[in-house]
């Protein structure tokens, strides 16, 4: 029993030390598979580049920066069945109409013939015979070039489909010269899509919730957003969790009432050193 109340006492002196270091911040490093832009709000998710992910939990905070929102497509890569936990900071005004569209969704909905083997094939199937469009071939080629250069580079190992699923947002986003017409078109076209491989899990109550009832299929179901002692918000209770209660400790960070109400490990109405000595409780095991 000393050894153990040693090794606990051990990790949160540990914890505190780290805490007292100038250093990046954890949200940084815990949520690199994030691309982001700034908006006044906060930040709006871009890009989530797991592919292989089964469930995804978005922070309320990347960067000492609120997340607001995420755009169309931003997890268009993931391409299997997938739990995507949203926390209660989100908004309608920044969510995308196509937020939470994976590659399984694109796949399921839209499905391309085998004889579409380029990113062009592909993209002037989307565009052609399933929105109802009239593109020939030099308009795909030169709207895909234009989609491309925006990118800026297709990551090593991309897929064909994958690619042109990167093409179709920026086609999208209005970056390939398509008329305002062809976009409103495209854009009710990808409003049918069934979301049965997606599944949202969150607080009740939040423009989360909403956005998905108004989508097809796209299940919403209510729960506690994050485990007791996920200080960070990342979707799981480690070393970095005890940091910040030590940090928070020190008056070196402010814990939103979210970060307060998950850090409460002991259920006491306050957040101190006993929390920090349950995560490492947890740790050891």
């Amino acid at each position: 029993m000393k050894n153990s109340l040693k090794k606990i006492m051990a990790g949160v002196s540990a914890a505190a030390m780290l805490a007292a270091m100038p250093a990046a911040g954890v949200f940084a490093a815990e949520d690199s598979a994030f691309s982001v832009r700034e908006v006044e709000a906060g930040v709006v998710i871009t890009n989530y580049t797991d592919k292989t992910a089964e469930k995804i939990v978005i922070p309320s905070e990347i960067d000492g920066k609120t997340v607001v929102g995420v755009d169309n497509f931003a997890f268009g890569l993931v391409s299997q069945d997938v739990t995507i936990v949203v926390p209660a900071t989100l908004t309608l005004d920044n969510l995308g109409n196509e937020a939470f569209a994976t590659m399984e969704v694109v796949n399921n909905s839209v499905v391309a013939p085998a004889g579409a083997t380029t990113v062009n094939d592909v993209v002037k199937y989307w565009i052609n015979d399933v929105v109802g469009m009239n593109y020939t071939d030099a308009q795909i080629a030169e709207a895909v070039k234009k989609a491309v250069a925006h990118i800026g580079e297709v990551p090593v190992g991309t897929t064909v489909e994958e690619t042109a699923l990167m093409v179709l947002k920026e086609v999208q986003a209005g970056n390939c010269g398509f008329s305002q017409a062809n976009l409103d078109r495209l854009n009710l076209v990808l409003s049918m899509m069934s979301y049965g491989n997606v599944t949202l899990q969150g607080p009740d109550g939040t423009d989360a919730q909403t956005y998905a009832a108004g989508k097809i299929n796209l299940k919403y179901v209510v729960t506690s957003a994050y485990e007791l002692g996920d200080v960070t918000l990342d979707g799981k209770v480690n070393l970095y969790d005890a940091i910040e209660i030590s940090k928070y400790m020190m008056k070196a960070v402010e814990l939103t009432d979210e970060q307060l109400e998950v850090g409460d490990i002991t259920q006491d109405g306050v957040v101190n050193l006993y929390d920090a000595i349950e995560i490492a409780k947890l740790l050891m095991k």
